[in-house]
């Protein structure tokens, strides 16, 4: 998983240095800003072959100090990283419980931290989605926006099937500032404000006419007629 957020960060300018803790269990790497990019913002992207809660209590409260202090002595950080870092976890869903996720996020030491949870089927329904595109915010973008805007709609009254790639997807764009979402409704708000541009007043009152009824049997004379009627 790390991996795949990883490809996200390197899309949007980021340099990649994988990082070894002392501690055993740790996978970590360390997304730093290019230099011409003027960005100041690190993250630091972190699983537990084992995560549990067990792990997330000394994670918080032992190795997050020790990491910081290992982090601070690299040569790619600054005297900004302290307090423009945030730490990113990622971790298979049902290992930990919501509390401890939710206490992680909100513990206030050290880095800001976010948690992304995803299922092994997850990760790789995104895989297959995004093979062969860079993972930049434009093909983040077509992928929240696919079947126009349909899945969004889907996503949003619970009626996706399990591990379909798009949980997953709305998770990621939540958790991660770097990605420049653009919203659906806005999107589609221009989409209908171009294509009144482009028709008739008549083709118009028509548009308006089919989208606002509610057709039954005989809807396809009433429309003919409508369309007579605009026509004459």
């Amino acid at each position: 998983m790390i991996n795949f957020i990883s490809e996200i960060f390197l899309a949007h300018k980021y340099e990649l240095e994988t990082i070894e803790f002392e501690q055993e269990g740790y996978k970590a790497i360390l997304m730093y800003p290019a230099i011409d990019t003027g960005k100041q913002e690190y993250f630091i992207i972190v699983e537990h072959r084992e995560i549990n809660d067990t792990i997330i209590d000394q994670l918080l409260n032992y190795h997050i100090a020790e990491f910081s202090h290992q982090l601070n002595l690299l040569k790619v950080t600054d005297g900004s990283f302290t307090k423009n870092c945030t730490m990113i976890l990622c971790c298979p869903k049902g290992k930990t419980s919501d509390h401890e996720l939710l206490k992680f996020e909100e513990d206030p030491y050290h880095f800001k931290k976010n948690v992304i949870t995803y299922t092994a089927k997850e990760l790789e329904n995104i895989k297959l989605e995004f093979k062969g595109k860079t993972l930049n915010s434009s093909n983040y973008n077509e992928k929240v926006q696919v079947s126009a805007g349909n899945l969004f709609e889907k996503f949003k009254s619970e009626k996706l099937p399990q591990d379909h790639f798009y949980h997953l997807l709305m998770r990621i764009i939540t958790k991660l500032p770097i990605i420049n979402y653009v919203n659906i409704a806005t999107e589609l708000d221009d989409l209908e404000s171009e294509i009144n541009k482009k028709l008739t007043p008549n083709e118009n009152r028509l548009l308006d006419f089919i989208l606002k009824s509610d057709f039954e049997a005989d809807s396809k004379e009433l429309l003919t007629n409508d369309w007579r009627f605009l026509n004459e």
